[in-house]
Formats: structure tokens, sequence, C-alpha cells
């Protein structure tokens, strides 16, 4: 299980992931939320960094769209 949560960190972040407390946590773009390139984006970063966003139920990149 991942936390993920969104942030605007400005026009070039699309995600990151890390372990804080313990827990792996990956944040996310707000634009990923309106944008279908901008979330393929950050699911294909969160890949590349170990996770699997079709696995989190409380993702929100998985709350309105299907991950493959």
């Amino acid at each position: 299980m991942h936390v993920c949560t969104t942030a605007d960190l400005g026009p070039s972040f699309i995600a990151w992931a890390g372990v804080v407390n313990g827990s792996t946590t990956a944040l996310i773009t707000e634009r990923a939320n309106d944008d279908d390139e901008t979330a393929e984006q950050a699911v294909e970063l969160l890949r590349r960094l170990g996770i699997d966003c079709s696995t989190c139920t409380a993702c929100p990149l998985g709350l309105n769209r299907r991950v493959n």
C-alpha cells in the first residue's frame, strides 16, 4: 500500500516518490487530475520509481481512470 497525494510545485513538476516514515509516498501534480497526458506521464514516472499505480485504490491517478 502506498500513500499518494497531489501538490502544485510549479509547471515543471509531474511526480515524485520516496519513503516517508517507513511508507512509500507518491506526490503528483494537481494537473494530473484534469490532463490525461500529464496523468500518463505521472504514472510512467512512478512506475520507473517502483510504484504500480494500478495497485493503489486510494491513488488520485486511479480514481477517475483505469490504469493499465
